[in-house]
């Protein structure tokens, strides 16, 4: 089990967002995982259960204790879900954030694998983190070669045009 170490220190409200920071207001390095653009920001992270992460991210207050992995064996899925910040609202004061899934296999071909809404609802009405709508679980079966994968999302806030490529690998073993 992994804890989001990144993701803890996100979890507080954020007065004056530009780019990822810590509770004390320090800036937190981007990775190929955590982007921002502006005050818009997104981060992909992958767990062995989108229904528990759920469930543990809506019943906690504070800080939430999440469990999240980078490696299944053949027979498992993984699953990933995004946590944004700073969508901007239209003119209803609704914010549209999607993604676009694909994955990258381990001999390097991509295979797009979906896509769905983050966000189509109210703007949240303090700058924190949220957890996104959209999430796909990726199940790998016994005939699947085992290797290193990487899960690609472009999330993109259609209010403002602004997309972020979020990659994260993950390994799949025998």
């Amino acid at each position: 089990m992994k804890v989001a170490m990144s993701l803890i220190a996100l979890m507080l409200p954020i007065s004056a967002f530009s780019g990822w920071v810590d509770s004390s207001g320090k800036p937190i390095p981007e990775t190929p995982s955590m982007r921002s653009a502006g005050d818009f920001g997104a981060q992909l992270i992958l767990t062995s259960s989108d229904q528990e992460f759920r469930k543990v991210w809506n019943a906690t207050t504070g800080t939430p204790k999440l469990q999240t992995t980078n490696h299944i064996k053949l027979g498992q899925s993984i699953a990933g879900v995004i946590v944004f910040s700073g969508c901007a609202p239209g003119p209803a004061n609704t914010c549209n954030v999607t993604a676009d899934f694909s994955v990258q296999n381990p001999d390097g071909t991509t295979t797009l694998a979906g896509n769905g809404p983050v966000w189509l609802k109210a703007a949240p009405k303090r700058r924190i983190i949220v957890l996104g709508d959209a999430s796909i679980t990726l199940g790998f079966g016994k005939d699947d070669s085992p290797g290193t994968y990487k899960l690609i999302a472009n999330v993109t806030d259609k209010v403002t045009q602004q997309t972020l490529m979020l990659a994260l690998p993950f390994s799949v073993s025998k």
